[in-house]
């Protein structure tokens, strides 16, 4: 009987120690960490002019567009890597 009360501790020991371990694992993966690693950027266009003015971004950064004019605007890649303004 202490024989199957020691086997079912080590055993449950075991289980948690290993969704422990894969739930450490596992949070580096998190939308948030994510996140972290590509920021958003903002944009404001204000009196038909951007904010700032220019903007270099890495691959995978979200770009938030904030248009304050009456006027609606764009922004179109008339190139690989470059962005321009249509008004």
């Amino acid at each position: 009987m202490r024989r199957i009360i020691l086997l079912m501790t080590v055993g449950a020991v075991v289980v948690v120690g290993t969704l422990l371990a894969v739930s450490v694992a596992g949070a580096h993966k998190h939308p948030t960490a994510m996140a972290q690693k590509h920021p958003t950027r903002t944009v404001l266009i204000q009196n038909f002019h951007f904010k700032p003015a220019h903007i270099t971004i890495k691959r995978g950064t979200k770009v938030r567009w904030i248009n304050k004019d009456m006027h609606p605007h764009t922004a179109t890649a008339n190139k690989k890597d470059r962005l321009t303004q249509d008004d």
